[in-house]
């Protein structure tokens, strides 16, 4: 099958085909397209399987939203714990560079250009359109509101909104 059909295929007609037999199917894909698919794909299982399959730790029971980017170089920087909930168009930033531009070579943008870890701890909410950068944990029970930019850690059970951040209360209180 081309890559092509099977990108189709895997799209349209995921429900006959076992989660191992998927595996499979997209043995050999590049990482950039196994990401793209994550992002994509309609059902959640597969989301979590792309994911996966590219370098990033997804936990069980987790629920991954279509939009999902992740920029990382494709490197095990994201860790998605147990049960997180992660709502439409969430953006991680874990790895940024200025890519082919003379900038990197400035040394006032050298701070500005990182690879650092993500993680969100279990039963984190993410909700719709929020970022998040490197370097950043969100502890256990947290929640993000919607268009949060996530620019430090978080404390457990605790909920924040905001550009950037800012807690707005705990949740054992």
């Amino acid at each position: 099958m081309n890559r092509v059909a099977l990108i189709q295929e895997i799209m349209f007609n995921w429900e006959v085909y076992p989660i191992e037999e998927i595996k499979t199917m997209v043995e050999g894909l590049p990482l950039k397209l196994l990401r793209y698919l994550g992002c994509e794909h309609p059902d959640n299982r597969i989301r979590k399987l792309f994911f996966r399959l590219s370098n990033v730790s997804v936990g069980g029971g987790a629920v991954i939203n279509r939009g999902l980017v992740i920029s990382d170089n494709y490197e095990p920087l994201v860790v998605i714990g147990d049960r997180c909930a992660l709502a439409t168009n969430v953006t991680i930033i874990a790895d940024s560079n200025p890519n082919n531009s003379r900038l990197k070579d400035l040394k006032s943008v050298e701070d500005c250009i990182f690879s650092k870890p993500v993680v969100l701890e279990s039963d984190v909410w993410i909700g719709a359109n929020v970022i998040i950068l490197g370097g950043v944990r969100i502890a256990e029970g947290s929640i993000i509101g919607a268009g949060a930019l996530v620019n430090k850690n978080t404390e457990p059970y605790s909920v924040y909104v905001g550009v950037p951040i800012r807690k707005l209360r705990g949740l054992k209180d």
